[in-house]
């Protein structure tokens, strides 16, 4: 309630023990606490006052923001808000002070937001790859439906409807659908693992790099499927797709029938399929492999296929070279890194600020100024 008494003593005892630690503090560091504030503001080009806000707002001296503008934009926002602590994260990484953001323009506005989105995906990512860090049997306790969103808005200290309206603005996905698009990043990895296997298994396969013969084929037709071939552009040239291309289609559309063959309800669920890959249901599985990959799933697989022949004939000295469907596939050339939990706590710790950022890109423009000036 607003008129709580019992509430306004607590705020008021709370206030009274930060007061009374920051006292302590400044008399156990004694009389040389001044002249250090003194040296901290000359090197900054600041008063000794600033550096003290700061240092009361529990900064070290090397969280002071180096760039003049956005120091500026951070003293506004301790003395506005008379509260002890620092700015947000979500400001501190994206630079969108209140007091400042609707001066920006559209450019300055994307390239902060930029740098918020990547510092989510980074934090969402480790959140995701160290799922079960620091728990004893959660395997069953933290279900599927379990998403990192909470812990990358306390990581971010942001609410979570604001990350959403300011992440979806700049990518059009919101949380939830981020985290599906970072697990989307292992689907072509484990996908491929699994159809290499079934390739072996399929009609008219021999042992890994001894492909089936096959009998001569119709030149510009997929037997089987009644369509004719064509290449990205979508024109049929006979001459251009050749014997060669003409194999590979037919084996392709061989070893996806046998595939298809074998997921029959109810025994085969698409849902339960989904599960494998990380995802609570097919919907989004679905969703992130056109974020992602730029493919449905059962395009992924049928690339993953062809592929897999390709390697084949490679193995065999053959020609592989062939790209009548295979050029198509644009998501296939995507590879994504598999990261190791030291790896996903080292970019977390790596997270630049905005002031980071300003500050690098100040020292760039001093360097080319000086080139120049040299010249």
């Amino acid at each position: 309630m607003p008129n709580d008494p019992r509430r306004a003593e607590e705020l008021r005892h709370l206030e009274q023990v930060k007061l009374n630690a920051r006292v302590a503090e400044w008399e156990h560091k004694g009389a040389g606490w001044m002249e250090y504030l003194k040296e901290v503001a000359a090197k900054f080009g600041m008063t000794w006052e600033a550096v003290r806000l700061f240092l009361d707002n529990h900064y070290r001296e090397e969280d002071i923001p180096k760039d003049p503008i956005e120091r500026e934009r951070a003293l506004l926002y301790l003395r506005k808000n008379e509260e002890v602590g620092k700015p947000p994260g979500w400001v501190q990484v994206s630079g969108l002070w209140a007091s400042s953001e609707p001066a920006l323009s559209i450019i300055e506005r994307r390239q902060r937001l930029q740098n918020l989105y990547r510092a989510t995906k980074t934090i969402m990512r480790e959140a995701i790859g160290v799922k079960y860090k620091g728990l004893v049997g959660a395997e069953e306790e933290r279900t599927i439906y379990w998403d990192p969103v909470a812990e990358v808005c306390k990581a971010l200290e942001v609410s979570q409807s604001k990350l959403t309206q300011l992440i979806k603005e700049h990518s059009g996905s919101n949380l939830p659908q981020l985290a599906d698009e970072i697990r989307g990043e292992a689907v072509q990895r484990k996908m491929r693992a699994e159809v290499r296997e079934r390739v072996l298994k399929a009609r008219g396969m021999g042992p890994m790099g001894r492909m089936g013969q096959m009998g001569p084929m119709k030149k510009g037709c997929c037997e089987g499927c009644g369509k004719a071939l064509t290449r990205e552009g979508g024109t049929t040239n006979d001459e251009e797709i050749g014997e060669l291309g003409a194999t590979f289609s037919r084996k392709c559309w061989e070893v996806w029938r046998a595939l298809k063959a074998t997921r029959k309800e109810p025994e085969f669920s698409r849902e339960i399929w989904a599960l494998g890959y990380g995802f609570a249901t097919y919907r989004r599985m679905y969703r992130a492999c056109k974020v992602v990959y730029e493919m449905t799933p059962q395009q992924l697989e049928m690339s993953l296929i062809e592929e897999a022949l390709r390697k084949t004939r490679e193995n065999e000295g053959k020609d592989g070279e062939w790209d009548v469907f295979y050029a198509k596939w644009k998501g296939l050339k995507k590879e994504f890194k598999e990261w190791t939990p030291e790896e996903l706590d080292k970019a977390s710790r790596s997270i630049k600020t905005w002031d980071a950022i300003e500050a690098e890109a100040r020292e760039k423009r001093n360097s080319k100024c000086k080139m120049e000036n040299a010249k």
